[in-house]
């Protein structure tokens, strides 16, 4: 379904956010569009292949979105504590940010190690 959605003619990725399904039980609002943030702010703090750390500012609840690929392994904090790293457009980083405020956002890849 998520192909078939992004591979619409008139399908915007700049207004529109696909999750599946599954994942948006992780999302605690009725609600599918917000009005468009006027003055983002967001200050990148690191970043390496498998780190990255953001500060940012918002004005209502949003999605963080993150362009890196989705892979198993990475794991998302906000503000120090693990939240849903949800599976955007089917292969990038998002999660939901539920108020108004100011917040560090970390993604971190900790890679399975099979135990021999």
């Amino acid at each position: 379904e998520l192909k078939k959605r992004l591979l619409e003619p008139s399908f915007n990725p700049h207004k529109t956010l696909l999750l599946e399904q599954s994942e948006f039980k992780f999302v605690r609002s009725n609600r599918t569009e917000w009005p468009k943030d006027s003055n983002p702010t967001l200050k990148r703090l690191g970043h390496t292949s498998d780190f990255e750390r953001c500060a940012r500012e918002v004005a209502q609840p949003c999605f963080f979105f993150l362009s890196n690929t989705m892979y198993p392994g990475w794991t998302a904090k906000l503000n120090g504590k693990a939240v849903p790293n949800l599976n955007a457009y089917g292969l990038f980083h998002a999660i939901w940010i539920e108020k108004a405020g100011k917040y560090e956002i970390e993604f971190r890849y900790q890679p399975f190690h099979s135990r021999f």
